[in-house]
Order: structure tokens, then C-alpha cells, then sequence
């Protein structure tokens, strides 16, 4: 059970040999509250703030007040994405097509791909699957596994920057990097990211400024043609600077209060402070130089790098929704500048690719016109003011203002843009020769040189023609990533979801012996497993019940029937129960298409598998999905094993 206490102590936490940071202590088991009179909504942060050496936290905050929602409860409470395309006057039904956001955040979130779904299902959003291409999750390296441990605190930071980035860019694709620790991982992370050809990338994260800064500049970011949008942090002004939002290579999101009137533009925005310790970063750097951009900054404010840039919604009073299971229970109102950072990468890919040889980050300097300027709130008391006090063009607590369309974040010049084609999805066996061309178009007429990551064993991609050919030599699920780049540095890419069956797992469905993990299925979380404990042969095999409490768990694929002869289903099953009498309601349920076609149940317990078969016949020539369902109550567990399943 997670244990909430009030807390108002900050601390001094330093990193490497570090230039203090002084961060509150809000972690995944504190929650904040207000001891002003007019009390703000206790929330509770999703990662512990207390950050050590060498260490990262996330800035999402949750509002503990509302606790979790679930679907039967109605409307999700927040703002959704039709709120943010108004206030911030955004394209968002027409543009984004073929742009792909990155987000970068630590851990493992199981429960990422079908949280997203639901979000997006509830606001009536395009889907965006692993299955359509849209969705994609790697590890630090660019590989699809293995996934880092689950944390439940940063899986709430995940599922608020997928459904930021969904609300304000539904047409974009995503990757969802995850770094194996909130660590310099990150940063590993941050770096895979541009090697896979990242234009937009948000960082929802920070640490203590160090000493060491610009060598991690060097080492981890591209300082030209990409989007890096990072949080301010959510610990107001005294909290001193953050790391990477202090970074010459990001533009640094700071965070307002967002709140409808009837004004013009029907919106109005503050510095979020929401009371002291708990409100937006801002600040002056006190190792990172100053851009050029940023010379509208007097030498008297802040001789260096000066935080934000630019910001957007993150006061979890005027919050967003978000859907989240792991580590949560359903619909949730979320804030931080942790929502910030996704939202303003979201609308930078909105606005169409960034030139390779500019500075995103310098855009919004350039057409300060094209954003509204937050001149009300503070987020501290310091001098000088700017630093910490909103005012008319730049402050530090919101940047220049917020965004009012594209504009102010749109590439003031043009460079090529190369847009990548192949397949979505790839089904090969062991053994089967392969060739599959990626085609790239360059606007410039340039040519293109392409790399491939996480390429099943024993398959090569050519780097002129874009041929990918071999014979896949391991079954496996593979997350590739196919980029083009011209010699301007231009760059697009492509994800092919590809998973490699053995010739056994071949037969009339993908992976149905599930050596290939995870691969051509649907499933709830960790139905598929491949530690061999319990499989008919090999290691893969399926788990759907067995936890003793009220449950449900899936597993289905979209398979095609022949036309011809007598098609038939066949399956291993076994079903483990100490309970077998009648009084035992737990069940497992195949339907095709929806309908049910058979059932079995705990009565029918065995020691070993029992193969099954089941007539396909009414459905010859017919695409039909083939789902399994298991159903359990709050006594005696059944568990239900599933292997080696073909037509």
C-alpha cells in the first residue's frame, strides 16, 4: 500500500560533484497540499523528487483528490484533447501526418499500448498500434527486448506524455523509449532517440545542474535539427535550475494555469504556483552559456542560459486526463510540466519538420507575435523579477508566452524532408528467404543512405537500395526502425512491426507456439511468457487466469481461414484447479468473431495439456479474429495454459 504524508522541507541534492539543486521531497508516497487558506488540490508526484547523484525525477503530479475513475463513472474529468486544440489554436484534424514524436522517459510501463488505446478510444482519435505501425516501444539500445523493470510511479509519467502527445497531435506515430533507470540512462536513451532519426522528442524529466554540462551536451544531443522539448520542473523558482531544460540544445517548457473565460481567445493563462515549493521552474544557469537566441535577455538579468523558453498547461488544478492501469486504476486528472514538455513537442511536429541545420529552440524568438504573452503570477520572489514574475515578452516562469497556433515554433527555414515507405507489419518464419525494399522519398532530390536497428538475426539491410533480405535464423519480435539521410542531414524513418515464428508456429496463425514472444498476438498484460516453466514444448506458452481475485484476461489474433477443405482450430490446452467442483464458476471462453464457439471450465482440470480442435468450417475463406477469454472470480484460482495453436 502507498503511504501519503505532507511534507514542506526542501532539500539540498547535488549531482556528480554538482552545483546544488534544491528539489521537495514529493515522491510516488508524499502528497502536497496547500497551507494557504484558499487550499490548493493535494496532489501526489509520480516519482520521488528526492533526487541523488547522477539521478533523474519526472514532474508529473497527479490530483490525489479525485483518485482514479473508471469508465462506468462517466466523462473523465480533465481537459481532453478538443480543450488543448482550442486554447492553444491548433491544427491538429490536419496536420501531423507522417511525423513521429519521441518520448523518452525510465522504466518499463507494461500497460502502455492498451492505456493509449483507451485514452484515445474515449476522445474518438485515430488508433495507434504497435499492429497500424503508429506505436512504438524499444528499450535505451533501439531494440523491442528485453523491456526494463516496470516501475508504477513512472508509468504514470509514460501514460501522461502518450496521451498529451495523442490529444495534441492524433495523427503523429510515437516511440516510447524506455531507459533501464532514472539515471544517465536517460541520457542513453536521449541519444538512441536521434540515432533512430528523432525530429521531436520530449523529455519530461530533470536533475541538479552539474558541472559536467556541456560535455553531456556533446556526448548526448544533437545540437542542430531536432526538437528536444524538457520540462522546467515543478518545484518553483528557489529550486534552482534543471537539467536537461538548462541544456543549449532544448527548449526548455515551463507551466501556466489554464483556465476557459470569455475572453477573445476564450482561454486565460498564469504562472502555475499553485503555493510555495510547488509550482513551475524557471531561473538563470549557472553553467550553461548563453544562446544567441536568447540576447533579448538582458546581460542583467541572466548572463547564461535563462529557463523557460516557451510554455503550456501544467497546473494539475486546470488538469489533463489521462488513462492509466499500472500504478493506477483507470482516468486521472494529471498536471506538472511534465505535461508541458509533451504538449510543445507535439505542436513543433504539427508545425512540420524542423530545418536540419537550424535550432528549434530559437524558433519561438523569432516570432514572438505568434504566441500569447502570460503576464500575470509569480513563481517565487527573486531578483531580478523577470526570473521568477511574469511580465509583458520574456520571463523566466512561462518563456515567451504560450503557443497560439504553429507559428512561433515552425522552422523559419526550409530544408528537404524524406519521407520512408514499407510495411507496417512483417510475418516471416525460420528459415524463409527474405526480400522486402523500404522506399524513401527525398523533396530534394537527394540521394538517401538508409540503416536499419533491431533487424531480425540473419537479415541485412543494403544501405543504397534500402533492401532489406536474409533468412531470419531465430524466431523473435522485432521493433525496425528504418531511416533515410540525405547529405543536408535531412532524415525520415519508418517502424515495421516484424515478427519471425518458428516453421511449428507457422502453421495458419503467427507465433502460435509463442517462441517469438509476444508477436502477431493481442493480449492483456503478461499472458504470453517464454520462461518454458510451463509450455507444451519450447519456452513460449500462454498464462490466462490463476490469480484467485475477480479477473479477466485475453488473447486473441486476426487470422484467415482457407477457403478450401475442412479448416480446423487446434490447440493445447491446460486446465490447473483445486477446485473443481460446480460451486468453481471460473471459465475460459473461445469465440471467433465475437461468437462463442467453446467453453471449458475448471471441472475440467488436468495434470498435463489436452490437445483441442475445434471445426472452422462455417468461416472457410473468411479473416476472423480468434479470441480466448478467461473469466475468475474472488475464490480457489484456475489457471488456463494455452500452446501450440494452429489451423
Amino acid at each position: 500500500m502507498i503511504s501519503l504524508r505532507l511534507i514542506s522541507p526542501r532539500l539540498i541534492s547535488p549531482r556528480r560533484l554538482a552545483i546544488p539543486l534544491a528539489l521537495v521531497l514529493v515522491g510516488a508516497t508524499t502528497t502536497v497540499a496547500s497551507a494557504d487558506v484558499q487550499e490548493s488540490p493535494k496532489v501526489v508526484a509520480s516519482c520521488d523528487q528526492k533526487v541523488e547523484p547522477g539521478h533523474f525525477t519526472c514532474f508529473a503530479q497527479r490530483r490525489a483528490d479525485l483518485g482514479f475513475r473508471t469508465r462506468s463513472a462517466g466523462a473523465p474529468t480533465g481537459y481532453g484533447p478538443v480543450d488543448l486544440q482550442a486554447a492553444y489554436k491548433l491544427p491538429s484534424a490536419s496536420a501531423g501526418q507522417g511525423q513521429r514524436v519521441y518520448i523518452v522517459d525510465a522504466y518499463d510501463d507494461p500497460t502502455a499500448e492498451a492505456d493509449l488505446a483507451e485514452y484515445r478510444k474515449q476522445f474518438g482519435l485515430p488508433a495507434c498500434t504497435t499492429e497500424n505501425g503508429c506505436f512504438q516501444k524499444l528499450n535505451q539500445d533501439g531494440q523491442s527486448s528485453p523491456v526494463p523493470a516496470p516501475s508504477r510511479g513512472w508509468s504514470g509519467e509514460i501514460s501522461l506524455d502518450l496521451d498529451m502527445v495523442s490529444a495534441v497531435c492524433p495523427h503523429c506515430g510515437i516511440t516510447l523509449i524506455e531507459a533501464n533507470s532514472a539515471s544517465d540512462d536517460l541520457l542513453a536513451a536521449v541519444k538512441t532517440a536521434d540515432r533512430l532519426g528523432a525530429k521531436f522528442v520530449s523529455l519530461s524529466w530533470g536533475g541538479p545542474e552539474s558541472a559536467d554540462l556541456a560535455e553531456l551536451d556533446r556526448t548526448y544531443f544533437n545540437p542542430r535539427g531536432v526538437v528536444y522539448a524538457a520540462s522546467t520542473g515543478d518545484s518553483d523558482y528557489d529550486a534552482g535550475v534543471s537539467y536537461p531544460a538548462s541544456s543549449a540544445a532544448t527548449t526548455a517548457i515551463g507551466g501556466t494555469t489554464l483556465t476557459k473565460d470569455d475572453s477573445g481567445r476564450g482561454w486565460t493563462e498564469t504562472v502555475w504556483n499553485s503555493f510555495p515549493g510547488d509550482g513551475t521552474g524557471s531561473g538563470c544557469s549557472s553553467v550553461m552559456t548563453k544562446p544567441t537566441w536568447q540576447s533579448v535577455i538582458p546581460a542583467a538579468v541572466c548572463p547564461k542560459r535563462a529557463v523557460a523558453d516557451v510554455s503550456a498547461v501544467a497546473d494539475p488544478a486546470t488538469g489533463v486526463a489521462v488513462y492509466q492501469t499500472t500504478g493506477g486504476a483507470g482516468w486521472a486528472v494529471y498536471g506538472g510540466t511534465s505535461a508541458a514538455a509533451p504538449i510543445v513537442a507535439a505542436i513543433y511536429a504539427l508545425a512540420g519538420d524542423p530545418d536540419p541545420a537550424s535550432r528549434p529552440a530559437s524558433y519561438p524568438y523569432g516570432v514572438t507575435g505568434n504566441l500569447n504573452d502570460v503576464v500575470q503570477g509569480n513563481n517565487g520572489e527573486c531578483t531580478p523579477a523577470p526570473l521568477c514574475t511574469a511580465r509583458a515578452g520574456w520571463d523566466g516562469p512561462t518563456g515567451l508566452g504560450t503557443p497560439n497556433g504553429t507559428r512561433a515554433v515552425t522552422s523559419p527555414t526550409t530544408g528537404n524532408r524524406i519521407a520512408v515507405d514499407a510495411p507496417a507489419q512483417q510475418f516471416s518464419a525460420v528459415g524463409d528467404v527474405v526480400v522486402l525494399r523500404a522506399r524513401a522519398t527525398d523533396s530534394g532530390r537527394r540521394p538517401v543512405r538508409f540503416t536499419a536497428t533491431d533487424l531480425p538475426t540473419g537479415l541485412r539491410l543494403d544501405a543504397t537500395s534500402g533492401i532489406i533480405y536474409g533468412r531470419p535464423t531465430q524466431p523473435g519480435t522485432h521493433s525496425v526502425t528504418v531511416t533515410a539521410t540525405d547529405s543536408t542531414k535531412a532524415r525520415g524513418n519508418t517502424v515495421i512491426s516484424w515478427v519471425v515464428s518458428t516453421r511449428k508456429g507457422a502453421r495458419g496463425v503467427v507465433n502460435g507456439d509463442f517462441e517469438a514472444g509476444t508477436g502477431g498476438w493481442t493480449q492483456t498484460a503478461d499472458v504470453i511468457r517464454t520462461d518454458g516453466q510451463y509450455s507444451h514444448g519450447g519456452l513460449g506458452y500462454a498464462w490466462l487466469g490463476g490469480t484467485g481475485t475477480t479477473h479477466t484476461d485475453s488473447l486473441s489474433q486476426r487470422v484467415s481461414v482457407p477457403s478450401f477443405g475442412r479448416p480446423g482450430l487446434r490447440f493445447a490446452l491446460r486446465i490447473a484447479s483445486d477446485d473443481t467442483s460446480a460451486a468453481n464458476h471460473d471459465a475460459l471462453q473461445l469465440t471467433v468473431d465475437g461468437h462463442p464457439v467453446r467453453t471449458f471450465t475448471a471441472a475440467q482440470s488436468r495434470s498435463s495439456y489436452v490437445d483441442q480442435v475445434v471445426d472452422l468450417s462455417p468461416y472457410r475463406g473468411r479473416t476472423v479474429t480468434l479470441a480466448w477469454t478467461s473469466t475468475e472470480d474472488d475464490t480457489t484460482p484456475t489457471t488456463f495454459l494455452l500452446d501450440d495453436i494452429a489451423i
